[in-house]
């Protein structure tokens, strides 16, 4: 399967993932239907193996209600998409779509770090830039050294509303009366 070994090359395969936050905000605790993408690549010189995963790991106060994408076979239970497919040496999958929904007693004014990496299949090549320990809940992949891993946050605010009622003080003393 290693056209490559026997010539003495050294192939390595290197999974991106790049996640966008598609929804707009504002974000508040209780809110639903928060949607991300996620976007796999191949930047490696040779295709990878056939079922490579992509795992979600949002923070806590947010729960992953629903993952698709063509192609793949997604569990919401596990937080994973597979592909069975092989990701050609230079392509880009099919994105997946994530629905998530910050929970009702989700903290104010708090960034909320959704964390998302692709691991390649069990005996695939080694990575140009492996994985290691995958990141945990929160942790902002903008510094590290791998490519595999990103993430999106969010800020929730609280709300604003006006209450009781308002009433035009014709003679300005500000007191409601019948002028």
């Amino acid at each position: 399967d290693n056209p490559s070994l026997d010539a003495g090359f050294l192939s390595t395969i290197n999974l991106e993932l790049t996640k966008k936050l598609e929804s707009a905000g504002p974000f508040e605790p209780g809110q639903t239907g928060i949607q991300f993408t996620l976007t796999p690549k191949n930047t490696g010189a040779m295709d990878s193996l056939g079922n490579w995963t992509v795992v979600e790991v949002p923070p806590a106060g947010m729960t992953i209600t629903d993952m698709s994408g063509t192609g793949y076979t997604c569990v919401v239970a596990s937080l994973t998409c597979t592909n069975s497919k092989p990701l050609a040496a230079g392509a880009t999958a099919n994105a997946i779509t994530v629905t998530a929904t910050l929970d009702a007693d989700a903290s104010y004014n708090t960034k909320y770090t959704n964390v998302a990496y692709v691991r390649p299949a069990g005996g695939d090549l080694a990575e140009t830039k492996p994985l290691g320990t995958p990141p945990a809940a929160g942790t902002d992949t903008s510094g590290t050294a791998t490519d595999n891993d990103s993430m999106a946050s969010l800020t929730t605010v609280k709300m604003v509303s006006i209450g009781d009622y308002a009433w035009y003080d014709d003679n300005r003393n500000g007191v409601q009366d019948g002028t």
